[in-house]
């Protein structure tokens, strides 16, 4: 995964092609984790369509420990195509299989915003909060994707009206992440609120 870091896709997806026959070839096993690799390397490169079968290849393989990597990331490839409610079913099943995979809560709810769900955009985030803002997950979940959510749960309020809670959010994101690139944006937020009241 070297190579997508340095956006080098065609390298990338040369090696994993590479190991998938490989395995192929002298064990007569599927390589599910690099299918699972090869399908978020294709989601990253902008061919979410290439990527369905990979990821599908990885999630209904009984031997790979950890379906619910490629069960989400269905799920993102299905919203790049603009299959929301397969994304959401994905996203759904991810979380399920596994609750502490909070990026699938950052995923559903970018889904729910774009569905114009505003409810369950604030569904998916409160549980998110509730689950990786906790002392066992907050360390893993990481200071941005914590941030994120408080400035999309304010977004959320605010759309549905509910200015008071979303002035909440904001300023939680902001007393707590205020140097992430969310926290200021919730800065933002709240000035302009201020400046509206």
């Amino acid at each position: 995964m070297y190579f997508v870091g340095l956006r080098r896709y065609a390298d990338a997806e040369r090696h994993l092609v590479t190991a998938i026959e490989l395995r192929k070839a002298e064990k007569d096993e599927e390589y599910p984790e690099a299918e699972n690799a090869l399908g978020t390397l294709l989601v990253d490169a902008g061919r979410a369509k290439e990527a369905l079968p990979h990821f599908e290849k990885a999630r209904t393989n009984l031997l790979y420990a950890t379906p619910y990597f490629a069960e989400q990331e269905m799920g993102w490839a299905m919203f790049q195509l603009g299959r929301h409610d397969e994304a959401v079913q994905h996203l759904q099943r991810a979380l399920v299989a596994k609750p502490d995979l909070c990026g699938a809560y950052m995923k559903l709810a970018e889904v729910e915003v774009a569905r114009g769900d505003d409810a369950h955009v604030q569904n998916v985030l409160s549980d998110f909060l509730t689950r990786c803002d906790s002392e066992r997950l907050r360390t893993s979940a990481g200071p941005r994707l914590i941030a994120a959510a408080f400035l999309e749960l304010g977004k959320s309020r605010l759309r549905t009206g509910a200015r008071d809670a979303a002035v909440d959010a904001f300023k939680q994101c902001l007393t707590r992440f205020g140097g992430e690139p969310a926290g200021r944006e919730c800065d933002a937020q709240l000035r302009v609120l201020e400046s509206g009241s």
